[in-house]
Order: structure tokens, then sequence, then C-alpha cells
């Protein structure tokens, strides 16, 4: 059983290559999720984490961070290019967006509220 709590999927489209991280549970594999209560599970208080996710291996600290580091999953991604590259400046570009939903636990509201950071970054590299 591995205990890395983030799932990588890779997929190459002519030059470019589409890395895909999220989290999921190291137990069954599914993807970590958690879904917003009814508006009939607002009567009920005790309803309310029917469906959070709740996996004793679970990727997240007693804090609240979530565990992602390079002791866990290395310092480097490497790519193989052909030897023709070598001395040409490459233009890589690194994307990406994380979302996160907070809906209260202790209220009774229809209440939530999504914050979605998005991230780009061109990086030019010289082939040594």
């Amino acid at each position: 059983m591995s205990l890395k709590p983030w799932k990588f999927e890779e997929s190459v489209h002519g030059y470019s290559a589409n890395l895909n991280w999220f989290l999921h549970d190291s137990v069954d594999g599914r993807e970590v999720v958690s879904s917003k209560p009814s508006k009939i599970a607002l009567i009920n208080p005790k309803a309310w984490f029917k469906d959070r996710y709740s996996s004793a291996y679970r990727p997240f600290t007693r804090q609240g961070g979530v565990v992602f580091a390079g002791d866990e999953y290395g310092e480097s991604v490497r790519w193989k290019v052909d030897r023709s590259a070598v001395g040409k400046t490459m233009e890589w570009e690194i994307k990406g967006s994380i979302s996160l939903t907070y809906w209260p636990n202790k209220y009774r509201t229809f209440y939530n509220e999504t914050r979605r950071l998005e991230f780009r970054e061109i990086l030019r590299l010289t082939l040594g």
C-alpha cells in the first residue's frame, strides 16, 4: 500500500506534455473529493459530514495542510530530448490551477464560497 496521497497522470500531445496531479486515497485509489450538503441535510447537522472525505490515510496534516513534499516525490522531472537540441534554448510553459470550496460546518446556511488560483510561468532554458 502506498501512503503517497498524490496521483500523477502524464500525457504527450505532439511537442507538449500534460502532467495532471490530484489528491487520492492511497487505500482504494479514489480521488479525494467532498460534496456540498443538500438543503434537506441542513436541517440535521449530524448528516453534514456524511459525504465528506474521512479516510485514516487522508493526505492532510493535523494542522489542515496538504502533504506534498520533495522528500516523498523527488526534486525533479526529466525529459529526454534529441541530441540536436543541445545548446539550444527551449521555452517551457508551466501553468496550473487550484480550486478550494468552503462550506460552513456549524451554521445552517446555504452560503458557500469557491476560490480559484491560476498560475502561469514561462521558463527559457538552454539545454546543456
